[in-house]
């Protein structure tokens, strides 16, 4: 114990008495109320301070962030570096942390805006003393445009997966059996009466919705039979915070003697280190493949960023000397409603009106982003530019539009003019939404 603290309990009792003495003398003298001194203690209290809540998926300076929050603590991991970790506490609006990464280890804060969808913040790596911002927004992923509920939407059913579109009582969709096969038909009430077309066969059919949505049940039956069969579905719910790249590509030798090459596998190996962002790549040699691979885009629940790759001319698509114009371009996109950018990895495919030409078959309200080159663009120069401008839109969070500004920003050849002795030339990269 420390020396002159201690006191005897007489002395304590005789400090108490003088204490009670006091108290009765206030209450006698100022008309002190019994229990001021609980009243005193309660107000002199202060109200705990609101903690924000950090978890969540960020759009970042530094990758997409994911973090967890329970009570005051917080911890989570980021893209940066190939892997990262967080942790850290929150006071009120900031959140005071501890990052690692696998060459470097520091600190750093974030404070959070008032409307909770954004912070603002810094960073120092262990034994320096400058600090560099970092700052976020909530991911928000795009929502795929189409109704969720109803007889529209998307469906795994007895024959693949069904996607229907309703307008009024009209309804029409495609599903995957047979490699793709079609519905058309009209509303009776709840039912959906229909006729259906696949690859070798023909029929009729009805679904009745479930009352809450979920799912339908229906028959069918081949055109000149009797016999009735089941046809059930129960609907497709997207999964939060998950996107797709589709890379359509067309093949880019012109002869066997050249050699092969696939722009599709590289971005394929870069975009799937994000846990978030889904690849598939799929080849088309003509107009007919092109047509088969994008209906698969409408069996797809979550938002698809396209990537069509090949030569182009004058605002057409090339593929073994085949033509695909922007009208049948625009047909196709309007049957995958989940896709909310295009880019095209090809030449030309800007020019004069291919982009309206394209947006011109979209059904009425349908808003996609499109983008790609006014010119022949270097190979090299491509693909610096489309994987910075995709990792922003899928890494990142970044709206197309906000990611296309950075890309003509950014890039000096991304634009129209370029140094003269750029080797890579002006990429004439366009964006129209």
């Amino acid at each position: 114990m420390v020396a002159g603290r201690v006191t005897s309990i007489q002395d304590r009792d005789r400090r108490g008495d003088a204490i009670g003495l006091t108290i009765l003398m206030a209450i006698f003298l100022f008309g002190v109320r019994p229990g001021w001194a609980q009243e005193a203690a309660v107000e002199s209290e202060q109200p705990q301070q609101e903690v924000a809540d950090f978890s969540g998926r960020w759009s970042t300076t530094y990758g997409v962030l994911e973090l967890t929050q329970q009570g005051d603590s917080a911890r989570g991991t980021y893209s940066y570096g190939g892997g990262s970790s967080i942790e850290g506490r929150v006071n009120g609006n900031r959140l005071q942390f501890r990052y690692r990464e696998p060459i470097a280890t520091g600190e750093g804060w974030f404070e959070m805006a008032t409307d909770g969808q954004s912070f603002a913040g810094q960073w120092r790596e262990d034994g320096a003393s400058s600090w560099y911002a970092w700052t976020g927004t909530r991911f928000t992923p795009p929502i795929p445009t189409d109704a969720a509920t109803g007889m529209s939407g998307l469906f795994d059913t007895t024959y693949g997966r069904l996607r229907l579109f309703r307008s009024g009582e009209e309804v029409v969709g495609s599903y995957s059996f047979q490699g793709g096969s079609s519905i058309e038909g009209r509303m009776e009430g709840n039912r959906l009466v229909f006729r259906y077309t696949e690859p070798t066969a023909a029929g009729e059919g009805w679904f009745e919705m479930a009352p809450d949505g979920s799912m339908f049940e229906g028959a069918w039956r081949a055109d000149g039979t009797d016999h009735w069969s089941s046809w059930v579905g129960e609907r497709v719910q997207p999964v939060q915070g998950i996107m797709w790249l589709v890379v359509l590509e067309a093949p880019w030798e012109l002869s066997l003697a050249e050699n092969e090459y696939s722009f599709g596998e590289m971005l394929r190996a870069y975009f799937e280190r994000y846990p978030h962002v889904r690849v598939r790549h799929r080849r088309f040699y003509d107009l007919e493949d092109f047509r088969r691979a994008t209906s698969a885009l409408a069996f797809l629940a979550e938002p698809v960023a396209l990537l069509v790759a090949g030569h182009g001319q004058g605002g057409q698509l090339m593929s073994e000397g085949e033509r695909i114009p922007p009208d049948e371009i625009g047909r196709a996109l309007a049957k995958a409603p989940n896709v909310f950018v295009v880019h095209f990895s090809s030449c030309e495919m800007m020019t004069g009106t291919a982009p309206e030409e394209i947006k011109a078959q979209l059904p009425e309200g349908r808003s996609v982003a499109i983008s790609g080159y006014a010119t022949s663009v270097d190979w090299s120069a491509s693909a610096l530019l489309e994987f910075f401008y995709l990792d922003l839109v899928l890494g990142r969070g970044m709206q197309p539009g906000v990611a296309a500004h950075a890309v003509l920003r950014d890039l000096a050849f991304a634009g129209d003019q370029t140094d003269v002795y750029s080797p890579l030339g002006a990429a004439q990269f366009r964006f129209v939404e």
